[in-house]
């Protein structure tokens, strides 16, 4: 092994572990709570921006089918809301009240 392929290998792992620290540390929380806030200071665009945040989190799929389904910080639509409720349970993951 080269040793520019040993510093890629070592940047790649130093990627990795940085990811695992952030996903430990609470990121997720951190964003889910400030759309928490955001909403219930009726703030959309925020609440919205921190949602986004998390593209990929089940309880922010779900929290954007609860907005679609309500038409709330967004145009109300049905189908994307049942589209985004059923990607947070297509996660497996148990969504809060």
């Amino acid at each position: 092994m080269t040793r520019q392929e040993r510093v890629k290998r070592f940047l790649k792992l130093g990627a990795v572990a940085l990811s695992i620290g952030f996903m430990a540390s609470g990121c997720t929380s951190i964003y889910i709570y400030k759309a928490k806030v955001a909403y219930a200071k009726g703030d959309c665009p925020n609440t919205i921006k921190n949602l986004k945040m998390l593209a990929s989190n089940p309880i922010a799929l779900y929290s954007f089918g609860q907005l679609y389904k309500k038409g709330e910080c967004v145009e109300k639509d049905s189908k994307q809301a049942e589209s985004y409720i059923h990607k947070a349970f297509e996660k497996r993951t148990i969504i809060p009240n």
